[in-house]
């Protein structure tokens, strides 16, 4: 954690991140604009006006489009044709996964295909959202080893969705307040980290134009217990509070309470444990602890992150967003990168207003090949955190 010196989570957070380094892709038609992870290459059909977003032969294509009738249909009943057109040019195609998402800020639904083709597996995702007489799409497509290992980047990229002015939907009154606070927070700590160098200028005005713009903020998606490569799982305010066969540590000077997962076990950091705590299992571990000099909880998210400026590769965040853990006002972001040992890893970075200008932070770190197995267990501790 952040002692008064200004050290953070001791020897643990020699690191360095390099933040969004994703550009805009605005479309030409004044439709929305997408976020385009470093290597991918855009194109555009003339004809439709769908863009692909690709890197080798994994893609993304996504459109936004008025229907013939000015009708709104419901995501449901376009995706069950989407899927009807689909499954012929599918050999074998067996559904995985299907589910609610966001997709500009809208609710949706999507399914995953799975497919046998005689050159190899591949995957096909389809996600739908309707508003005021239009449609969005976002589909996604490749070899399924290759598409596996760009599951963060096709769902970064689907997060980053935003439909111009005049195309989404209004908020309701009653949810105006939270999501200017949440706006606010989100200007607030994106000024912190551009004057701390973690973002271009470039890619500051991106990100600030973006804030400011018309697309209604996501709200993140219920997390599961266990996760498929292209799972949508986030440290959602739903999920339950902690595992029923956990066992409980308790913060030796009284300032929190977590639930240990079985099979793993807790170190305090620090003199009795002034540091924290550290669960571990593993390659994979959860560091919890006091954080100080922070003013919300986003800024615990971007302090931290300013720490990890030097020593990750390759290091691009997945997701960014405000969540509430046990009543409690939370923000988190997920990243993947290089440690410097040289393994990929999944990391997931949250801090927690504890009351008054006191905070609690947690970081995460697990093998990126086993974040499927491992990230529903980060969930499960991160709603069991209680402020004592």
């Amino acid at each position: 954690m952040k002692s008064p010196g200004g050290r953070v989570f001791g020897s643990l957070l020699a690191s360095a991140i390099a933040l969004w380094a994703q550009t805009i892709y605005t479309d030409p038609n004044g439709r929305f604009s997408v976020q385009v992870p470093p290597g991918w290459q855009t194109s555009t059909d003339p004809a439709s006006g769908q863009v692909t977003l690709s890197n080798g032969p994994v893609s993304a294509s996504l459109g936004v489009g008025a229907t013939n009738n000015g009708s709104t249909p419901k995501p449901a009943d376009l995706l069950a044709a989407v899927q009807k057109q689909a499954e012929p040019a599918c050999p074998g195609a067996e559904v995985t996964q299907r589910g609610q998402t966001t997709l500009a800020g809208l609710p949706g639904t999507f399914l995953v295909l799975s497919c046998k083709d005689p050159k190899g597996p591949s995957i096909l995702k389809f996600s739908v959202a309707t508003t005021q007489g239009k449609v969005i799409v976002f589909n996604t497509t490749g070899p399924a080893t290759l598409y596996s290992q760009a599951v963060a980047a096709l769902n970064a990229m689907a997060q980053s969705l935003r439909l111009a002015s005049g195309t989404g939907a209004k908020s309701g009154g009653s949810s105006a307040p939270t999501a200017a606070t949440a706006d606010a927070n989100k200007l607030a700590a994106l000024k912190k980290a551009c004057a701390a160098g973690v973002f271009t200028p470039e890619e500051c005005a991106a990100k600030h134009a973006e804030l400011t713009g018309p697309g209604p903020a996501e709200q993140p998606a219920p997390a599961a217990p266990q996760q498929s490569a292209d799972s949508e799982s986030t440290p959602a305010a739903t999920q339950p509070a902690s595992q029923a066969s956990s066992t409980v540590y308790r913060d030796a000077q009284g300032r929190f309470s977590v639930d240990i997962p079985p099979g793993w076990t807790a170190d305090p950091q620090g003199e009795n444990g002034s540091q924290g705590v550290k669960l571990s299992a593993g390659s994979s571990w959860a560091l919890i602890g006091p954080f100080g000099g922070a003013t919300n909880a986003a800024d615990v998210v971007v302090k931290l992150a300013t720490q990890f400026q030097s020593q990750y590769k390759n290091f691009s965040m997945a997701k960014h967003a405000p969540v509430t853990s046990n009543g409690h006002a939370a923000e988190y972001g997920v990243f993947t990168g290089v440690n410097p040992q040289g393994t990929r890893v999944t990391l997931m970075i949250a801090g927690i207003a504890a009351g008054g200008d006191h905070y609690l932070a947690m970081m995460t770190s697990c093998p990126w090949a086993e974040a499927n197995q491992t990230t529903g267990v980060f969930v499960q501790v991160f709603h069991s955190i209680r402020v004592e």
